[in-house]
């Protein structure tokens, strides 16, 4: 088979696979079955660990099975329970035949229909996150507005109770003023009405001196 020429019409996935069986040093991994026909994995365990990483980009064994269904490999089992791969044109020896396996449109479709459900699904999901965020600082700004109109109206209330206590204070002070002006009133009416009482009783003996003399 001319590789140089086949490589552009043969998958890439298709002649690593195709080169990873033909290399003998992995026959203890994954091999070819003794007729030819189908391909054997052995050892799920290494080929994950130490063969994809060499050939791909994923190193995981689920990403592996997912290309062959994507190729329209069947699994099957075989009377030792081992993983058996067959695909009618993936055959030993048959190289000419690799440029017929193609990647089974259904199943491309498929794989699309299903990222762009994923996506959907993260949108929709990073949406409502972006809803209930943009809820939560809406509580969150509304117990603000709550708690500082709670604040306006507890000073309100400080002011006019200080303005009740004060106009209450200088009734006080009013009241109390006019009882001292009161009082005060009366001290000089007593003192004054005291005076001249004194006055009169120090003036009537002298008048009566003075008749007696006449």
């Amino acid at each position: 088979m001319d590789q140089n020429k086949s490589k552009y019409t043969i998958p890439s996935f298709i002649i690593k696979l195709h080169a990873i069986l033909e290399d003998l040093n992995n026959s203890l991994i994954i091999t070819w079955t003794p007729q030819g026909d189908a391909f054997i994995v052995l050892n799920p365990e290494i080929l994950e660990q130490q063969i994809l990483p060499q050939h791909f980009k994923h190193n995981h064994f689920t990403s592996f099975l997912r290309q062959l269904n994507m190729y329209d490999f069947q699994k099957i089992r075989n009377q030792n329970n081992q993983q058996v791969f067959w695909h009618q044109n993936f055959l030993k020896g048959q190289e000419h035949l690799l440029v017929l396996l193609k990647r089974s449109q259904n199943k491309l479709q498929q794989k699309q229909r299903f990222n762009h459900q994923c996506y959907q699904t993260f949108l929709i999901e990073e949406i409502t996150s972006i809803k209930q965020n943009l809820k939560q600082d809406e509580q969150q700004f509304t117990h603000i507005i709550n708690q500082h109109e709670i604040i306006l109206q507890q000073h309100k209330q400080i002011y006019l109770d200080l303005q009740q206590q004060r106009e209450q204070m200088e009734i006080k002070y009013e009241k109390l003023n006019g009882q001292v002006q009161a009082i005060i009133s009366w001290y000089k009416v007593d003192s004054t009405s005291q005076y001249f009482e004194s006055c009169s009783q120090e003036e009537e003996p002298s008048e009566y001196f003075c008749s007696q003399n006449l």
